[in-house]
């Protein structure tokens, strides 16, 4: 808001004391008071006032506000100088009959409504029966007015209020201020009072006393920007009410359907929960009193009532949004889904502390996590309630012992019960090493390699996850001809994923299968393939109780070089190991029988198949590095002059005969408007700073087909001024990609790359005139580009995964997983043509969060420099403090069940709790906010569905306060959606030489985890990974992980402060990443002279390029373990 010389306009605050119970209020009536600790500096208005007020015996029933002012030469002389008209008390905190919530003027925040104070004595949630409460017991509540006209005020003057008949109602204390008071029957402005001697008042006088009260204080040039409509009726006013009363610590009441108390709930549910605290509050084992509570109120339930667990699971939900079809009849079956959870977790711990009936145990734990939607987060809202229970306590003791925390997507349309198929279903699907060649078993030599590739043992073979297929007959040998050893070695240990071979059979265990090991035979009649085998050895049959993940320990199965492996289902054998398809896949022999051991086997049928099993071989010890440190790697920062310096000459020697013109043009591509007008924004910008003029023309985003998307459309005309048809590079994506489903298209490089060809030529500007590309996303546009258009400069700004549309995905998609796994001959060519790329002299390769340049090191051993989207095309500034409106930008989490639960149950919590929030939810398909429209919410509450999303920086370069999920909410919002940049994985083989000549399992031995994840992924894996994402390495973010937590930082946080630390980290962080793009523009117009990255992909900064990795980024701004 700016006034009518354009000047910045004062933003509304308040003017007072802090608004927090206080033991007193006024007894008497007819009483003006005049508080002189509450006056004003500058000129301007009062619009309205907020107070916590207090219960009386007779409050008073109608007040007014007065401004006093001091009259000349006179101490204790006062003028009314402007007052409102009659105000109504706040009704709904009287004693008496009348109820609680009586109108309109009752305050927000009422503890009868569920708001209790954090006392030092009242730890504890309300007693049971709050709608009932006595009037002892209402205790004070928040109230806000706006004031009917606008009270103006000039340096100096002082705020006072006057009530007629009864009591006070303000909360006071007598110390810390200074309050005049005096009995009269009316004022009226130009009243004169002398509060000390006043003569013909009963009774005047002064006392040190502070009082719960507030005034929202306002410039007047505030009422020449309201249309006529909010002048006349001014019902609101723009400073932020409170949401709770302030020097306090709120605890927030759940809605009673999480905490089940109240009207319809067996008191049982109550008696549980508090015994429940009590025994986690003094941190000792739950006692068998408890367990026999839990046991109590499972065995009230009909649980083995499918019907009517769904139902009553699908009412709870519909509860959350107040959209409940039969809510008595869901209390009085006493169903209560977090008091349920609870107790099949009491059950569950005090069996697995005492080491007894741990398979009951696990089956409680596996039906807990059920209950809670775990395997989509949908209903994992414990830590919003009062049960002292969290979603991670299930998941750690899950995963603890290899189990799963949510398990396939389609089992939860299962029964809803533990029974034996349940929990065969959900066993673990932990992944195994990757496929590779035995050849690989010791890729690192003491000459080649200083880093480790792994301690006394390596693990070889493919993935052991639950795969789509699995082998019907029975009695048949196999051999994986992928699995044939260069070295001798020694066997230790099997890892196999099976399942049932039959659906009309209960869940089985492998009853018999038997590890061989088979030894290449040629035949006098050598065939052109090879498939005669002698069998060298065998393990005895191996036996497992059910189907799922299986690791064996294996008694010394010797292998000599050339040896491969196979295995042997016995006739019995109910029970298979998992596979898939695929034309690039390992070629997999069998045949039907058993041959004994020194025999020769011919193998006469065979495909190509990837099967579920992995094995640990004995290897030699090689030294490993520790993990690095996040600042243990600086990259080189170059000086900001400098750096433009060298870019001018660049430049300069990029095309002299343009020196006094100094202009340069460049096209900038991509499929995402902002994915776009980001790097080309700050390449325009670093340009003009090195005093360039820049010709800036854009191509491809093509407009989506999807309505819902149909924004995307605006943003390219407003923001890029492409507002007429689909361009050739736009149609060359359309061809690319499948937008509709955001799939890969079966498409070759070669047919990828012809095409780009011929839409570069076809445009003069892209074909003769640019003298720079820039390239935004997505990554495989940017790849094939590099090959169409060297050795032309580009700068590539990596924002997403590599792999999104590249050629070679095959069948990486398979039923049952989140993964998309490229492993074909196809897949690696392309990432070797991105390391061929990124080492060129003419291509700098950047990257939008560290996450992706942990990734494109890891896939390829290239290191990029990691540059935060600057938003610098934003202008907009955040001037939202007085707003009420809770800003939701669009975020595919909202299309989720659990999205949608955590809206709803947001909107009960405020609904409940009076507050003076409004959420402005921003859907997919919905209206358009500009960005100075987004500026003027309040706060931004945002739930990133990807490690890297624009919105956050769009947000952050407004200075806007951003309310983040916390980092223990990771697992959950992977469960509920799946993050793209962790949904590709897919990397060069380990034994492949990294840009440095060594094998790039030595760069690899250096982190815990691949950068990619499954439905399998633990809570570890996905935590370790979100931590190298932006929103966990900026400073001045506000996190919360509960709905109450979220209520608590929104009423403490001081957002202007918070918006001024943001604008500041956002300057700094500008001069940074302005240093990186002029040494990525001087690298690929100048051949690399000034890179940050040379050819083979290492740091300069780094003399010991195997020992190098990226890091969070902590080396761009100074000061602190993230980015700053």
């Amino acid at each position: 808001m700016t006034s009518s010389l354009g000047a910045p306009m004062p933003m509304p605050f308040w003017v007072g004391h802090s608004l927090r119970p206080r033991p007193l209020v006024d007894a008497g009536s007819h009483v003006a008071l005049l508080d002189r600790g509450l006056c004003f500096e500058a000129p301007g208005i009062i619009t309205g006032v907020e107070a916590f007020v207090m219960p009386a015996a007779s409050i008073a029933r109608r007040w007014r506000m007065q401004v006093w002012r001091r009259l000349p030469e006179e101490d204790s002389g006062w003028e009314v100088v402007a007052q409102t008209a009659t105000l109504h008390t706040p009704r709904c905190v009287q004693r008496g009959s009348a109820p609680l919530l009586e109108d309109e003027h009752c305050g927000h925040g009422l503890q009868a409504a569920g708001l209790r104070l954090n006392a030092a004595d009242e730890q504890h949630e309300a007693d049971e029966g709050d709608e009932n409460l006595g009037d002892e017991n209402v205790g004070g509540t928040l109230w806000s007015q706006a004031l009917p006209e606008a009270l103006p005020v000039e340096p100096g003057d002082c705020l006072g209020w006057s009530h007629g008949e009864g009591s006070g109602f303000v909360a006071h204390e007598v110390q810390g201020g200074d309050v005049a008071w005096a009995r009269v029957s009316q004022l009226a402005v130009g009243d004169l009072i002398d509060f000390s001697t006043s003569v013909g008042h009963a009774m005047t006088g002064a006392s040190p006393r502070t009082y719960s009260i507030r005034a929202c204080w306002e410039s007047r040039d505030t009422l020449e920007q309201l249309g006529e409509s909010e002048k006349a009726e001014p019902s609101t006013f723009r400073c932020p009410r409170a949401l709770a009363p302030t020097g306090s610590e709120p605890l927030w009441r759940a809605p009673p359907m999480l905490d089940c108390r109240g009207h319809g709930f067996d008191p049982a549910w109550s008696v549980l929960r508090h015994k429940m605290l009590a025994e986690t509050q003094e941190g000792r084992l739950y006692s068998e009193e408890l367990v026999e509570l839990a046991e109590d109120v499972m065995l009230g339930l009909p649980l083995d009532n499918q019907t009517f667990l769904s139902s009553n699971i699908e009412d709870f939900e519909l509860s959350i949004s107040g959209m409940q079809r039969h809510e008595e009849e869901l209390a009085m079956q006493g169903f209560c889904l977090f008091g349920l959870v609870a107790a099949a977790f009491v059950r569950a711990m005090f069996f697995i502390q005492r080491s007894q009936h741990e398979g009951t145990a696990y089956e409680m734990l596996h039906f807990g996590s059920m209950l809670l939607g775990l395997s989509k987060a949908a209903r994992d809202f414990l830590e919003s309630s009062w049960w002292p229970l969290r979603s991670s306590d299930f998941i750690s003791q899950l995963q603890r012992r290899g189990l799963p925390s949510a398990g396939v997507r389609k089992i939860e349309q299962g029964p809803w019960w533990p029974s034996p198929d349940l929990h065969s279903s959900m066993v673990a699907q932990a992944s195994g090493a990757e496929g590779m060649l035995l050849d690989a078993l010791h890729p690192c030599s003491s000459s080649s390699c200083v880093v480790g590739c792994g301690a006394e043992e390596a693990v070889v073979g493919h993935a052991v996850v639950l795969r789509p297929l699995v082998d019907a007959a029975y009695d048949l040998s196999f051999v994986d001809a992928s699995l044939c050893s260069s070295r001798s070695s020694v066997l230790r240990r099997l890892r196999v994923y099976t399942r049932s071979r039959g659906e009309a059979r209960a869940p089985p265990g492998v009853e018999g299968m038997a590890l061989q090991i088979w030894r290449p035979t040629l035949t006098e009649d050598d065939f052109g393939e090879l498939r005669a085998f002698t069998l060298v050895s065998e393990t005895e049959l191996i036996a497992a109780p059910r189907v799922g993940l299986h690791e064996f320990v294996i008694d010394s199965l010797a292998l000599s070089i050339g040896d491969c492996i196979g295995w042997r289902y016995a006739p019995s054998a109910r029970g298979a190991i998992t596979y898939s398809e695929a034309d690039d896949a390992p070629l997999v022999l069998w045949h039907r029988g058993a041959a004994p051991v020194g025999d020769l086997q011919f193998f006469p049928n065979g495909g190509r198949r990837v099967y579920s099993l992995s094995l640990a071989f004995d290897g030699v010890v090689v030294e490993c590095i520790p993990k690095l440190a996040v600042a243990d790697q600086p990259a080189a920062v170059l000086d900001l002059g400098a750096a433009l310096h060298a870019l001018a000459a660049a430049s300069l020697r990029l095309a002299p005969e343009m020196s006094n013109v100094r202009s340069i043009r460049v096209a900038a591509l991509g499929d995402h408007v902002t994915g776009t007008l980001e790097p080309s924004s700050m390449v325009q910008e670093t340009l003009k700073r090195a005093g360039l003029y820049v010709d800036m023309r854009y191509f491809g985003h093509p407009c989506p087909e999807d309505a819902r998307a149909r924004y995307h459309c605006t943003l390219r005309c407003e923001l890029l001024g492409a507002c007429g048809e689909d361009d050739a590079i736009a149609r060359w994506l359309t061809h690319a990609l499948d937008y509709n489903d955001f799939a890969e298209r079966n498409t070759s490089w070669n047919t990828l790359e012809s095409a780009l060809s011929s839409a570069i030529v076809d445009d003069e500007f892209l074909s003769a005139e640019a003298d720079v590309f820039v390239c935004g996303h997505p990554g495989v546009l940017c790849v094939i580009l590099a090959s169409v258009i060297a050795p032309r400069p580009l700068v590539v700004y990596l924002q997403s995964t590599l792999l999104y549309g590249a050629p070679g995905c095959g069948r990486c998609h398979q039923p049952g997983h989140t993964l998309r796994y490229f492993e074909s001959d196809q897949a690696h060519d392309y990432l070797r043509r991105f390391r061929k790329a990124a080492g060129s002299q003419s291509v700098a390769v950047l990257t939008n969060v560290p996450f992706s340049s942990m990734q494109v090191w890891y896939q390829t051993g290239v290191i990029t420099q990691s540059v935060p989207n600057q938003a610098i095309y934003v202008a907009a500034r955040w001037i939202g403090p007085f707003s009420e409106s809770l800003f939701l930008p669009r975020s595919s989490f909202y299309q989720t069940s659990m999205g949608r639960n955590f809206v709803a149950l947001l909107a009960n919590f405020m609904d409940m709790h009076r507050l003076p929030l409004r959420l402005d939810l921003q859907v997919k398909g919905g209206a358009y906010l500009s960005h100075a429209e987004m500026a003027q919410r309040r706060a931004a509450l945002l739930v990133p569905h990807d490690l890297g999303i624009h919105t956050f920086n769009v947000l952050y370069r407004m200075g806007m306060p951003l309310f983040l999920p916390d980092r223990n909410w990771a697992f959950r919002l992977q469960s509920a959606m799946p993050s793209g940049f962790t949904a590709y994985g897919g990397a060069l083989p380990d034994e492949e030489p990294g840009p440095d000549g060594r094998p790039l399992a030595c760069l690899r031995a250096q982190v815990p985890f691949s950068p990619w994840l499954d439905v399998d992924a633990s809570a570890v894996e996905v935590e370790y990974w979100h931590g190298y994402s932006n929103a966990a390495t900026f400073p001045h973010i506000q996190h919360f992980d509960s709905i109450p937590s979220l209520l608590s930082e929104l009423h403490r946080t001081d957002l202007v402060t918070v918006s001024a630390l943001m604008h500041g980290f956002s300057a700094r962080l500008l001069d940074v990443a302005l240093e990186r793009y002029a040494a990525a523009l001087s690298r690929s117009l100048d051949g690399g002279a000034a890179s940050g990255v040379d050819s083979s992909g290492c740091s300069n900064a780094n003399s010991e390029c195997g020992a190098a990795k990226p890091t969070h980024g902590s080396e761009l701004v100074d000061g602190g373990s993230e980015w700053e």
